[in-house]
């Protein structure tokens, strides 16, 4: 279903799971993580997920999130950012108990 790239979460609860697709953006990764560190949120389980054909995004997410972060490589489909909200999504609710769910974009 799902092959997950980097898995660096403890076993806590969180309250909310926030699902980013990171297609090509490697030059966003770095704003981004300064955005959620100013934040209040600490209950979060970031879930990146790629498919771009390089590895310059991973790259930026490892350089940066160092905790409650996943990141999913994307299904090769045709419906490719829907498909791969749609597998992380699916993901969530099997293997956590997070109830809440947010995509980001």
């Amino acid at each position: 279903m799902s092959h997950i790239l980097k898995k660096n979460i403890k076993i806590k609860r969180y309250d909310l799971a926030v699902v980013i697709p990171v297609f090509n953006n490697s030059e966003d990764i770095k704003s981004l993580f300064y955005n959620f560190k100013k934040s209040n949120f600490n209950k979060i389980l970031l879930c990146f997920v790629d498919d771009s054909r390089d590895k310059k995004v991973i790259i930026e997410i490892n350089k940066y999130f160092k905790k409650n972060t996943l990141i999913f490589k994307g299904p090769n489909e045709k419906d490719g950012r829907n498909a791969a909200i749609r597998m992380v999504f699916k993901w969530i609710l099997k293997k956590t108990e997070i109830k809440n769910i947010a995509e980001f974009d």
